[in-house]
């Protein structure tokens, strides 16, 4: 994607970079009923955490 020359495409493959582009401009927000609201990279280093406990426990 960084290397793309996305300019030269044709009409819809501008589009669809445009769009890829605005879309990743969006936080992902993950509600947790009972804990409030998460962003993503606070739920993956959650769940790292958790399987690296899981993980240190089972050895």
């Amino acid at each position: 994607m960084y290397c793309m020359d996305w300019y030269q495409g044709t009409a819809s493959e501008m589009r669809t970079v445009q769009f890829m582009i605005a879309r990743s401009q969006v936080v992902c927000i993950i509600p947790a009923i009972l804990f409030g609201r998460y962003e993503y990279a606070l739920f993956i280093r959650i769940i790292k955490t958790a399987y690296s406990y899981v993980t240190v426990m089972g050895s």
